[in-house]
């Protein structure tokens, strides 16, 4: 029950921060959130479900407390490594490295990703378009067109593929 104390503290928290008369009280929660969190883990230190919500609370309180990224970036380091061949769970990580704007790591796992799991259309799109923010554009159109080989009806994959060959 305390994980899910948590989550609702740090999205009460998210709430109450935008709110310029409720501040301090915003603060308290994401402390007690914080505190929450960090000692369910603690307690159950490979329970893959935990870090889960905890990933979550950390991503909903660096929302509207950037200096909470680092925790952020800890805990999907820790889910990383708790579940190395669960795609799902490593396509997550690669979220939170494009959250916080670490486009060459979130590469690196999107391609660990598509390893993984070779029929995982989320993470070939977010691949593709993570290769054309970084630059890579061979390696974009190269993606995606592989994909649509295999998957010719996907829409969103031809249309990204277009704008790409049509800049």
């Amino acid at each position: 029950y305390k994980s899910e104390l948590a989550k609702n503290l740090s999205a009460l928290a998210s709430t109450v921060v935008t709110d310029g008369d409720s501040k301090s009280k915003g603060r308290e929660y994401i402390t007690e959130a914080r505190e929450l969190t960090n000692r369910v883990v603690a307690e159950h230190p490979n329970n893959t479900a935990l870090w889960i919500d905890k990933r979550t609370i950390d991503y909903n309180l660096s929302k509207i407390d950037p200096s909470q990224n680092l925790e952020l970036l800890r805990t999907a380091g820790r889910l990383k490594d708790l579940a190395p061949t669960d795609a799902s769970i490593q396509y997550d990580v690669a979220l939170v490295y494009l959250y916080l704007e670490k486009n060459k790591d979130a590469v690196s796992q999107l391609e660990k990703v598509v390893d993984l799991k070779k029929d995982y259309r989320e993470a070939v799109i977010m691949l593709g378009r993570t290769y054309i923010k970084v630059g890579e554009t061979e390696k974009a159109t190269l993606l995606l067109q592989n994909w649509l080989k295999r998957n010719p009806s996907d829409s969103e994959a031809e249309e990204l593929l277009k704008t790409l060959l049509t800049g």
